[in-house]
């Protein structure tokens, strides 16, 4: 999609600024990666404010119904991005706490494992206090703001959204066919559909448990990556084998061949972390 597209070339900006820019570091593309979806955000919202306000057609005969259509566009669209921003923009928050020690004369000092260049603390060798230098300080606390917005505040929207529109979402009737096609039919959830209308009705809070699964795996895992191979490997593959499990036994797709799908790809997730505790024992 045309979406899709300005986001993929938004990306590669955001990563390709190292190329060209000699101040450019990992921080720099943490305020990037994070301020930007808002400022995108915000952009959104004021075009669907300005639409809402100034752009009602005179001859429309109905201005609500008008407005109401646009404001559900606006937030589809909006949808779309945090769907898309994320897991990746989740991933890069959470290296901001990941640092290598082990530098320095005596070994005492960390740097940014995602940057090398950047100094995060060092150790007093006397005391053992860590003292984190002032830029890597506010970094963290920034960090820790922009978890409460990206992993924890998107899945917390998604999850009230969904809760909130679970009755026409979740329809109580007979078959799963005819539940699928009475949402589907519904305007005033389609705003929500990225979300939910690949998953069985009665799974419409999936895309939630898919998003802990990816976080887990891909972004939160980095806090254990000080631990030797063999454990880090061990964990995710009890974490894959969890889900592998939840899979299994909900099927949550509509689709049966998705449902096989997701269930072989998490069952080579596995085997992956399998070989690895084999190769790192």
């Amino acid at each position: 999609s045309t979406f899709g597209t300005l986001l993929e070339m938004l990306n590669f900006f955001v990563i390709g600024t190292a190329c060209i820019s000699d101040g450019y570091n990992f921080y720099v593309q943490i305020f990037m990666v994070t301020l930007t979806p808002i400022f995108l955000s915000g952009l959104i919202f004021a075009a669907m404010h300005v639409r809402m306000k100034w752009m009602v057609p005179k001859d429309h005969k109905n201005p609500d119904q008008f407005k109401t259509s646009v404001r559900r566009q606006h937030w589809w669209t909006f949808i779309l991005l945090t769907y898309c921003v994320m897991p990746s923009t989740s991933v890069s928050i959470f290296r901001v706490f990941l640092c290598h020690p082990g530098f320095g004369d005596d070994m005492n000092e960390a740097y940014l494992r995602a940057d090398y260049a950047l100094h995060c603390y060092t150790e007093d060798l006397e005391t053992g206090a860590i003292v984190y230098t002032f830029s890597h300080t506010l970094m963290r606390i920034y960090a820790g703001i922009m978890i409460l917005v990206y992993p924890i505040g998107i899945n917390t929207m998604y999850f009230t959204l969904l809760r909130r529109n679970r009755a026409i979402i979740n329809p109580k009737q007979q078959t799963i066919e005819k539940a699928v096609m009475l949402r589907a039919s519904n305007p005033k959830v389609a705003y929500l559909s990225l979300i939910y209308r690949y998953y069985k009705p009665w799974c419409y809070l999936y895309e939630n448990i898919d998003s802990i699964r990816r976080l887990l795996l891909g972004g939160f895992f980095v806090f254990f990556s000080e631990a030797n191979d063999a454990y880090n490997c061990c964990v995710a593959f009890l974490i894959s084998f969890l889900f592998y499990m939840i899979i299994r036994e909900t099927q949550p797709f509509v689709e049966e061949s998705n449902n096989t799908l997701q269930i072989v790809a998490q069952l080579v997730i596995m085997l992956v972390f399998f070989g690895g505790f084999l190769l790192a024992s």
